[in-house]
């Protein structure tokens, strides 16, 4: 089991492994003993929780080195041990390690000078309880390593087509507001939009059959993911039409990018014949969404009934 969660978290990039964390301490943040809401950042309350931990350690040794009767210490430390396995639920097994290593070496700092008379009894009944939340933090890393994937996997089925790979219409769910009416970036950020159909894709299926067909259009899907940023998306809207949603790009931007598809479409070889397409473009400043998608559906009628294989801005179309 232990091996299976190296592997899994080896393979992930650094941003996966921050989102793995991020999305853990996000599941399990109530458990934490630091509830500062301004503050999201994972690696920053992990660290905060486990410094007030040991911030109450602190006190409760000058207490005890205060007090005439320590003969309570033991409990004490036992119930910082609870606090520990609190914390653990979610923070990295490396930052649950450190944190609870840091506290027998306090305990030892602390009998140097406080000098317990129980003291090999208070090593007696925590060692078994650092060893224990020591499996405790694994475990609950694996459990929640096998729901985060497997929640992945179901975010990724839910949005995204299955024959392409690029996202589906729900993915617009994802970035538009409860109504579903305006898409969620700045108002004054400018929103290229382009609408993508395959040309004479009809012919395609009915000359080589339709699984050439799903060869042709996972070839497209390919070539427009290539050919936008990572931060755009591109949705495979119906059939043979994609939309490609570009933020921060003006309409001089998106017609570059339109021009740079078609290009790369018609030269391309997709092993079954050769393809081209026509874009319709505009720029979404706003408002409905589907009323930007109209525009540039009227703008692609234009590219479609002008001889198609061509990009078409929507201010063109009288």
């Amino acid at each position: 089991m232990f091996v299976t969660i190296s592997r899994h978290l080896k393979n992930f990039s650094k941003e996966q492994r921050f989102d793995f964390y991020q999305s853990k301490y996000n599941y399990y943040k109530n458990m934490t003993l630091v509830a500062y809401h301004k503050i999201s950042n994972y690696k920053i309350m992990v660290i905060l929780s486990y410094l007030m931990i040991h911030i109450i350690i602190w006190c409760t040794d000058w207490a005890t080195y205060l007090l005439p009767d320590r003969q309570y210490a033991s409990e004490g430390m036992l119930i910082m041990n609870l606090l520990f396995a609190c914390a653990c639920f979610c923070a990295p097994f490396l930052y649950s390690n450190i944190a609870h290593g840091l506290f027998l070496i306090d305990m030892l700092v602390a009998n140097c000078i406080i000098h317990y008379e129980n003291f090999g009894m208070m090593l007696l009944f925590n060692i078994p309880c650092v060893v224990a939340i020591f499996f405790m933090s694994r475990v609950l890393e694996k459990v929640y390593l096998d729901h985060y994937l497997v929640s992945q996997q179901s975010e990724n089925l839910v949005v995204h087509d299955q024959l392409t790979g690029v996202y589906n219409r729900n993915k617009l769910k994802e970035i538009s507001t409860i109504e579903g009416e305006s898409l969620i970036f700045p108002k004054d950020l400018p929103i290229g939009m382009l609408i993508i159909d395959i040309d004479f894709f009809k012919k395609v299926n009915d000359n080589y059959g339709h699984e050439a067909g799903d060869i042709v259009l996972k070839h497209t899907a390919s070539i427009l993911k290539n050919s936008v940023r990572s931060s755009d998306y591109v949705i495979r809207w119906e059939g043979e039409e994609f939309v490609v949603i570009a933020a921060g790009c003006p309409i001089e931007h998106s017609m570059k990018l339109a021009e740079k598809i078609r290009k790369e479409v018609e030269c391309s070889d997709n092993s079954i014949c050769p393809v081209t397409v026509s874009i319709g473009v505009t720029t979404y400043h706003g408002g409905n969404y589907h009323d930007a998608l109209a525009l540039a559906d009227q703008a692609l009628y234009q590219a479609k009934s002008g001889g198609r294989n061509k990009v078409v801005q929507y201010q063109e179309v009288e």
